[in-house]
């Protein structure tokens, strides 16, 4: 079996029965078939199949579409004998710059509706997908968000070549194109191997490989400024107001967990009898109220369980969290809005008991080859790990990450996890590959927003390692500001939320 198969390796090769110089089909059902290598060597880009290949081979075709074993469709394709006509040329070429989806069109008549004189130009997802590969652009969804500004980047970039070279009517391309091949000579496989220019404007320079050039240098770049929406929150991960979970009183905290039965009212002792956990917090709040003898502020959560009934937050901490002399600074602050603590950047996630969960809002930022391995790793799994990882690229990654959250701004965080890297150095030098690569992905996915701790019990450590979570009282800290931004992010503000 392995020395048959090792043959048809070198006897035969996968081609196109419509060739991608015309039209990408990759299409197993009806344009991939199996050739013969030798003859293939010399087969050009032409269309239909040569006459002796289709006298051959017609009668075998005959039979294995009559057995159900290609379509109708491939067979046609196979023994055609006429050359592509000027319209399916066209057509092929529309296939790859006309989007068909309706919710596509949708949004296209919209934004036609509000910026009337602005073409819109339609970029499909395959032709970015193929660019990236075809120039080694690695898209790596763990390390940062970046890839959203790269992959608009890159949209915009192809969807600029391939409009001047065919603009809105490929069939009139094709009509330049017989007038004068060279002149307008394409290859849908190879769209980026020839220079692309129109009326004077130049969309793609091969010359010195200068556009190349260009885009590389923007892709490298670290700098995409990254937001996102804040938000209330008015059901949990399930849907609900609760997790579902019924904790025992030991557990139970008045304030952190829901009476059982909220309508008898000596139920509602939840250290007593016990209550749902994890309850939804709609939105937070700032309040400044006593304690003892001093005035403290404290970031408190609004349960989304009561649906705006308390007609003021002043009487739901009085009333609930047993608060005097309330007063509230800020009535509402969204989930996810950006805090920035003793100079580090956070997203406020959640509330635990009393204290605060925090996200991390500082984009990590690597070099190209270690975002490259970075995808490695999380492509590995337990049927596949590539021969390009290996323990000492391991080591060197996992010291990498560890001066990272150790220097700079992310020194300022106020759980620092460079102790946990120090203390699991040495046990992660003695982890097999696999448990490695655990560790190290999640170490970088410790930078993203929606991650506020670490599982590094691999390395004898906790499994909830550099919890991000502070205490809900701001006052004693030296710095604590809302920072209000656009949709770009180009424009922001900062409310001081110990003065304000």
């Amino acid at each position: 079996m392995i020395i048959y198969m090792i043959l048809i390796i070198f006897i035969l090769d996968i081609d196109h029965i419509y060739p991608r110089h015309f039209v990408k089909d990759d299409s197993i059902e009806n344009n991939l078939v199996l050739v013969n290598k030798e003859c293939n060597a010399a087969k050009k880009d032409t269309f239909p199949i040569e006459s002796n290949i289709r006298n051959k081979m017609e009668s075998i075709w005959r039979n294995l579409k009559e057995g159900g074993f290609i379509t109708q469709e491939k067979y046609n394709r196979l023994t055609r004998r006429d050359e592509f006509t000027d319209d399916e040329r066209a057509n092929f070429i529309s296939r790859q710059i006309v989007e068909t989806r309706q919710g596509t069109k949708a949004i296209t008549n919209l934004f036609e509706q509000t910026f009337p004189s602005t073409e819109i130009i339609y970029v499909k997802a395959g032709n970015v997908s193929d660019f990236r590969h075809k120039f080694n652009f690695v898209k790596c969804r763990n390390v940062n968000d970046f890839h959203h500004a790269q992959d608009a980047y890159l949209n915009v970039v192809v969807g600029n070549v391939y409009y001047t070279k065919f603009t809105r009517n490929p069939l009139n391309f094709i009509k330049d194109y017989k007038r004068d091949p060279e002149k307008h000579q394409y290859h849908m496989d190879h769209m980026f191997q020839y220079p692309v220019a129109r009326n004077g404007k130049t969309a793609w320079a091969t010359k010195g490989g200068e556009s190349i050039k260009t885009v590389r240098s923007v892709m490298a770049k670290n700098t995409p400024l990254v937001t996102r929406m804040n938000y209330e929150k008015h059901s949990g991960q399930n849907g609900g107001i609760t997790d579902q979970n019924i904790y025992s009183a030991k557990k139970a905290k008045a304030n952190s967990y829901l009476p059982i039965k909220t309508t008898e009212e000596r139920l509602k002792n939840v250290e007593r009898y016990g209550g749902y956990g994890s309850i939804t917090i709609k939105y937070f709040f700032l309040v400044e109220h006593m304690k003892g003898k001093k005035k403290i502020r404290t970031i408190e959560g609004y349960p989304a369980y009561l649906n705006d009934s308390i007609e003021n937050l002043e009487e739901y901490c009085v009333k609930v969290l047993g608060y005097e002399m309330p007063e509230i600074k800020m009535a509402k602050i969204k989930i996810k809005s950006v805090f920035k603590i003793n100079g580090f950047y956070y997203y406020l996630n959640a509330k635990s008991d009393n204290r605060i969960v925090w996200g991390n809002a500082v984009q990590l930022k690597m070099n190209q080859e270690d975002v490259e391995y970075i995808r490695k790793l999380s492509k590995a799994n337990d049927e596949y790990i590539s021969e390009k990882i290996n323990s000492k690229k391991n080591i060197e990654l996992y010291e990498k990450l560890r001066k990272k959250y150790s220097e700079g701004i992310y020194s300022k965080r106020v759980v620092v996890a460079i102790e946990a890297f120090e203390k699991g150095m040495e046990k992660f030098e003695t982890l097999s590959i696999k448990e490695q690569i655990e560790i190290l992905l999640e170490m970088v996915n410790y930078s993203k927003d929606s991650v506020s701790k670490i599982n590094l019990s691999k390395l004898g450590l906790s499994a909830n390692s550099a919890y991000c979570r502070t205490s809900k009282e701001i006052s004693k800290l030296k710095e604590c500001k809302l920072i209000n931004q656009s949709v770009t992010g180009l424009y922001e503000n900062e409310i001081d939320l110990l003065t304000v």
